[in-house]
């Protein structure tokens, strides 16, 4: 996976930006949530704001701080969403749609190295 990032605004009193990010997959136009009158996409929902530290970074660090807040777990659900051969009909979770459940957590519930390691490797597999 490829991301592109853009800057979309400086907000100088607030010394953040808002960067805008998609890939070589995944358009603005499939992660557009709002348009103006004119149909312009005016907010993504890649759309981050990154507050920047004082003195401003620039050149490698300014890069490495912007893709360190990329949305990169939603980024990879979108493309394989949009890959027509990935199957993400959440049909096994239709059954349990509107189902309330609770559940108790102890206090002292933790997870095991096996359970942490099993967590990861999920990942690891995207």
């Amino acid at each position: 996976m490829n991301i592109t990032y853009k800057i979309i605004e400086v907000w100088p009193d607030d010394h953040q930006i808002v960067v805008r990010y998609t890939t070589d997959i995944v358009t603005e136009e499939d992660v557009a949530s709002h348009r103006d009158a004119d149909g312009n996409i005016t907010r993504c929902r890649t759309d981050v704001p990154i507050t920047l530290p004082v003195p401003t970074p620039t050149g490698s660090e300014l890069d490495r701080i912007i893709m360190t807040n990329a949305p990169v777990s939603f980024l990879q659900t979108k493309e394989s969403v949009l890959d027509e051969n990935t199957d993400t009909s959440l049909s096994s979770i239709q059954s349990l749609l509107n189902v309330t459940k609770t559940k108790s957590l102890n206090a002292d519930t933790k997870l095991t190295q096996e359970q942490i390691a099993e967590i990861l490797s999920q990942f690891s597999k995207q």
